[in-house]
């Protein structure tokens, strides 16, 4: 059974820009509220991977937007994952699980899950997607429209998967950093040239294609978030 929550990502970009006083959700109105977030999440994304929920890893496989909901408790907020129903255990020893087909959402599937070829890092790549979308207005990093979608796949993932399948040569170059400005409710933060490109460098490596060059561990990516604040944002 789900845990009670008030409302999903999903909530926040339905008012990011709407006045709906009836579905008040201002966080993360502030990047020091989104890496609060982005941490919060990743400390429980690391439990689930630890195998602290039981005897193997859980990865979860279906980390999007409306599976992370939030609760107030005060005026505190607590971020959590939602819906476990595609979620696999796997044995502590193992990182690999062979399906005979995908399971997840399409746009947010690394390549090797997108194969059926999944492994605890590709949540990692699903949360990077995610805190990409949050901080840049909703878009993707992807060059491409939605309207282009390839089996319901990021073109450039899709590509990825051939040159897995090895229907193709070359390694394809991961998404390209096209150093976007921020979207609302970021905007108006000051922040230096410098820290928004060490912060999209922490997220491009999150969701990197090749899984040997993403971060294998949310303990990693905590640290990076955690060094990216003491350095960039004013406690």
């Amino acid at each position: 059974m789900m845990d009670f929550v008030e409302g999903t990502l999903e909530t926040h970009k339905a008012n990011t820009k709407a006045n709906k006083p009836e579905i008040q959700h201002l966080q993360p109105s502030n990047l020091s509220e989104f890496v609060e977030m982005v941490i919060q999440l990743l400390k429980g994304l690391d439990w689930l991977h630890s195998g602290a929920a039981g005897e193997g890893k859980i990865y979860h496989r279906d980390i999007k937007p409306s599976n992370v909901g939030f609760v107030r408790i005060g005026v505190k907020v607590i971020w959590k994952l939602l819906d476990f129903g595609l979620a696999k255990q796997i044995p502590l020893d193992k990182n690999t699980v062979i399906s005979p087909y995908a399971r997840g959402t399409g746009v947010y599937m690394s390549p090797q899950q997108a194969l059926g070829q999944g492994r605890p890092n590709d949540d990692i790549y699903s949360l990077g997607i995610t805190f990409y979308q949050i901080l840049y207005d909703w878009r993707f990093p992807s060059d491409a429209s939605l309207s282009q979608l390839v089996f319901s796949l990021l073109p450039e993932v899709f590509e990825y998967t051939r040159y897995l399948r090895k229907e193709i040569r070359e390694e394809p170059s991961d998404f390209r950093n096209e150093n976007r400005s921020l979207g609302s409710p970021f905007s108006n933060e000051v922040i230096s040239d410098e820290g928004i490109i060490e912060l999209d460098e922490i997220l491009f490596r999150m969701f990197k294609f090749n899984h040997q060059h993403r971060y294998k561990s949310a303990k990693e990516v905590i640290k990076s978030f955690e060094n990216w604040r003491n350095k960039h944002l004013s406690l």
